[in-house]
């Protein structure tokens, strides 16, 4: 998932001044409706599992699976850590979300972020003329449209997610782009980032309208 893509910021409304400080996480409530809509495919996948041990557990029918075709009882005794390892898919992408959030500070020549998920939390540094720009990016999914202004780094994992909105106005991304420094980006060219190049040359957009 995006690094980007988080559900909730706080403050909603970040004042507009340095240092701003954001806290973003994942929505508990979506993440909870992602895990009823992948609890039935869980329980497809550990019913058998759990049949297929209750079989290997009665003595008659595994002496006899056994004797009769050793291939099949090796089929019984390999379903459950096939199912185990497919339950666990669903599972970790659930964990992932209610254990993941990101604390950015931006001051007036750093960016400070303190990423934390399920193997920990790292800290990392850029200053802010190593980002290229705010790009205003608009994200669909099956809950609606939201329009989101990205702080783009070279590297696509370093973009940080500043501000969503159903609307963005041009005179919020013109306040952002003046408070930080740095120039407005095209959305094209935030898509077409390549996370491992540091040779990207956007298409920037200073507030006004000029283009470089």
């Amino acid at each position: 998932m995006s690094p980007v893509a988080f559900d909730l910021i706080r403050p909603e409304v970040a004042p507009l001044r340095l240092p701003l400080e954001l806290d973003q996480r994942h929505s508990r409530m979506r993440t909870l409706c992602l895990a009823l809509l992948l609890l039935p495919a869980v329980l497809a996948l550990l019913l058998p599992a759990a049949l297929a041990l209750w079989l290997i557990a009665m003595p008659a029918v595994g002496n006899h699976a056994n004797q009769a075709s050793p291939m099949a009882l090796a089929q019984l005794l390999l379903l459950p850590w096939i199912a185990g390892g497919l339950c666990w898919l669903p599972l970790k992408a659930v964990l992932w979300r209610v254990s993941r959030s990101r604390q950015v500070m931006i001051a007036a020549d750093r960016v400070t972020v303190r990423e934390t998920g399920l193997t920990g939390s790292t800290t990392w540094q850029a200053p802010i003329t190593e980002f290229r720009g705010i790009a205003h990016n608009i994200r669909s999914s099956l809950s609606g449209t939201r329009h989101e202004l990205i702080l783009v780094h070279p590297q696509a994992l370093r973009s940080v997610l500043l501000h969503f909105a159903d609307q963005l106005p041009q005179s919020v991304i013109d306040c952002y782009s003046q408070l930080l420094g740095v120039p407005e980006v095209t959305s094209r060219e935030l898509h077409r980032l390549d996370p491992d190049s540091a040779t990207w040359l956007p298409q920037v957009r200073f507030p006004g309208g000029a283009r470089a």
